[in-house]
């Protein structure tokens, strides 16, 4: 797997993955309203030259599926944007690459210009100084129409993946619940549809069934990655620490794939600031029982009329999942 693959130009015409993180694996998303704030800011930078086919927004990371729109499109945003002399030299002075190229370029600075705006915006709401995204977004070209139709699963189902709710249909981040209906959108809903047959109960019944992984060639798990030719998923940790808990997360992704019929997966934690790295094993018969014991503790807890009492730790604030817990808290 080469660096290069995940930052490949933004050519006209073609399909990608988009996604980013927070820096730090930090949150994007710290009160409800930054999730709406966050769309808008997407669609008046990004609309004019993207396609937009689905997406998925969680608490630290998101996933976008879109395409880039024709040349003359993103050229002609370009020349309205940046009015000045009409060749293929870059604003900078250095010699253009073509119209091909440079209409690839202009699509990455409107995505640097929608990262700043937002992140401009959440930075004087929490009143941090450090960045927050991820330096470098990432994405991946799609492209097959087997892929495409993994990729809408996938995405939609990203946040039951990541244990954010037990049914992907009910989380109200992502745009899933746009396909029930006719109300105007953004999103291409119709061309969406006519991949699953033009039937909007074909598309509700495909992700009711198991998304086939190994067509997602990656599928990015945050910032881990799975490759379905080693079976692998890595994770790299910042921490100078190893815990117990690392090696449950990898665990928990292990069992997810292995419930979606990828079998032999396996774990690598690494941990550059210790030079280290751990492997993680899956053992179906015993870890299987154990992750459901966790899943059932959970489901317990959420089925409780009461909140559990409120944990007064610092380590919380750090956490992904802060707003879940400490939500309506004083």
């Amino acid at each position: 797997m080469t660096h290069k693959k995940y930052y490949p130009p933004l050519l006209p015409g073609r399909f990608f993955h988009i996604f980013n993180r927070g820096n730090n694996g930090d949150n994007l998303f710290y009160q409800e309203r930054n999730y709406a704030y966050f769309l808008r800011k997407y669609f008046a930078y990004l609309s004019p030259v993207l396609d937009t086919y689905c997406y998925s927004l969680l608490p630290n990371h998101f996933h976008i599926l879109a395409r880039v729109k024709e040349e003359d499109v993103v050229i002609g945003h370009k020349r309205d944007a940046i009015p000045g002399p009409r060749d293929t030299q870059r604003r900078d002075g250095i010699p253009g690459q073509g119209r091909e190229k440079e209409a690839a370029l202009w699509v990455s600075e409107l995505f640097r210009r929608f990262f700043l705006g937002y992140s401009q915006a959440i930075r004087k709401q929490e009143g941090r100084t450090s960045s927050l995204f991820q330096k470098n977004f990432k994405r991946l070209e799609v492209d097959s129409e087997s892929y495409l139709i993994n990729l809408v699963l996938y995405i939609h189902a990203n946040s039951q993946l990541h244990g954010l709710c037990s049914d992907f249909r009910e989380y109200g981040h992502s745009s899933y619940d746009i396909f029930s209906h006719a109300l105007e959108t953004p999103i291409r809903r119709s061309e969406v549809l006519e991949w699953f047959g033009s039937s909007y109960p074909a598309f509700v019944q495909a992700h009711l069934e198991r998304v086939n992984l190994n067509v997602i060639d990656p599928v990015i798990i945050e910032e881990d990655l799975f490759d379905p030719k080693t079976k692998n998923v890595h994770e790299t940790k910042k921490s100078d620490k190893m815990e117990g808990a690392h090696v449950a997360q990898v665990k928990y992704y292990l069992y997810v794939l292995y419930r979606h019929g990828v079998e032999g997966a396996r774990g690598l934690i690494e941990y550059p600031r210790l030079r280290e790295r751990t492997q993680v094993a899956f053992d179906p018969e015993a870890d299987v029982k154990e992750i459901e014991s966790w899943l059932a503790d959970i489901r317990r807890i959420l089925d409780q009329e009461q909140c559990p009492p409120v944990l007064d730790k610092p380590v919380c604030k750090r956490c992904s999942y802060y707003d879940y817990c400490y939500s309506g808290e004083d």
